[in-house]
């Protein structure tokens, strides 16, 4: 009795609240693979500070969405959880995946090997201008 009283509390908040929220491990959903090639200097990974050569880092991640001299600049997009509406009447789908957009600025020296790199979120336009470049409608 007590245990169907739970289950029937928690399924009047949750429909009150009217979603929830799942996070998740971040997977890659667009962009090169960052997380799984970018390394700190005493990883095993393919790419890090001074091993790395800016031709290594180009043929693994391919071509950079920005180039500023010394830098280049990669974005992607994780999802990084599930919300789950349990009642929504603007759309049929009640299952939203939630993701994030990130920027790997890296840096070379004079001998174009990798010194540093900087990983941080950004807005979901700039990025999204990135990675999806031709499916942004065009100005009037």
């Amino acid at each position: 009795m007590r245990r169907r009283r739970q289950i029937i509390v928690l399924a009047l908040l949750l429909t009150a609240a009217g979603c929830l929220y799942v996070p998740h491990r971040a997977t890659l959903s667009a962009g090169p693979d960052v997380p799984a090639t970018v390394g700190n200097a005493r990883s095993t990974k393919p790419i890090r500070p001074g091993v790395a050569r800016r031709a290594d880092v180009e043929q693994i991640l391919g071509e950079p969405h920005e180039r500023d001299g010394s830098r280049l600049r990669y974005y992607w997009e994780e999802e990084i959880g599930t919300m789950y509406t349990l009642w929504n009447p603007f759309n049929d789908s009640h299952v939203h995946p939630q993701p994030r957009q990130r920027m790997i600025e890296l840096r070379f020296d004079y001998a174009d090997v990798l010194r540093d790199y900087r990983i941080k979120g950004v807005a979901d336009y700039v990025a999204y201008e990135k990675l999806y470049p031709t499916s942004r409608p065009s100005d009037p």
